[in-house]
C-alpha cells in the first residue's frame, strides 16, 4: 500500500503522533499500533535534490555511457556520480559538483536515487543506473542525494532481516 509513497531518503518523524528517535522506536510504535491505519509523519527527502536536465544531442542516449549525455560520469556500474562535467547539461541545470554531507560538515559525491520519478535499486544491480539513463528521452528528471546518506541507509537496510522485501526490483 505504500509503494510509490515512500522514497529512499525520506525521514520518518513520528508514528501515531509519537516522535521517532530511531528505527527501533519506529518498529516498536508501528507494531504497537491498535487501529487499522497507522499515522506516519514523513519529511520528504530532506537531503535530496531534483534536477530537470536536458540531454545533450551529441551523445547517443542508448549507449552504455548515456550518463555522459547528461554531463555526468558515474563510478563503475553504480549510481554514484564521480564527476559532474563542468558546463555539461547537469551543471547547466544547477547540479553542483559535490554534495554537502548529511551532517553538513563536509562534502561528498552525489548518488542518483531516482530517474524520472522511478527509484533505482540502492544496491545498484550491475549497470542498472546507466541502463535506466539510456532508456529515456531528451529531458530527464534526476533525484540525487549525498553518498554518505545513501551508504548509511544501505547499511541500515542490510542490518534488517528480509531487507530485500523493501527494495524495488
Amino acid at each position: 500500500m505504500l509503494y510509490n509513497v515512500l522514497h529512499f531518503g525520506d525521514q520518518l518523524l513520528s508514528v501515531c503522533g509519537v516522535r521517532v528517535q530511531s528505527a527501533v522506536d519506529a518498529q516498536r510504535l508501528i507494531r504497537g499500533a491498535t487501529g487499522l491505519y497507522v499515522e506516519l509523519l514523513i519529511r520528504r527527502l530532506p537531503y535530496g535534490r531534483v534536477y530537470a536536465v536536458q540531454r545533450d544531442g551529441s551523445t547517443d542516449s542508448g549507449s552504455a555511457n548515456s550518463a555522459e549525455g547528461l554531463g555526468l560520469i558515474l563510478e563503475g556500474g553504480t549510481a554514484e556520480v564521480r564527476t559532474v562535467v563542468p558546463g555539461g547539461p547537469a551543471a547547466r541545470a544547477g547540479l553542483p559538483p559535490r554534495a554537502p554531507t548529511a551532517d553538513g560538515l563536509s562534502i561528498c559525491p552525489w548518488v542518483l536515487t531516482e530517474v524520472n520519478s522511478r527509484p533505482l535499486n540502492p544496491f545498484f544491480r550491475d549497470g542498472e543506473p546507466a541502463m535506466r539513463l539510456g532508456a529515456i528521452g531528451g529531458e530527464v528528471s534526476l533525484l540525487v542525494q549525498p553518498s554518505d546518506l545513501a551508504r548509511r541507509l544501505r547499511k541500515q537496510l542490510k542490518a534488517m532481516r528480509s531487507y530485500k522485501d523493501y527494495i524495488v526490483q
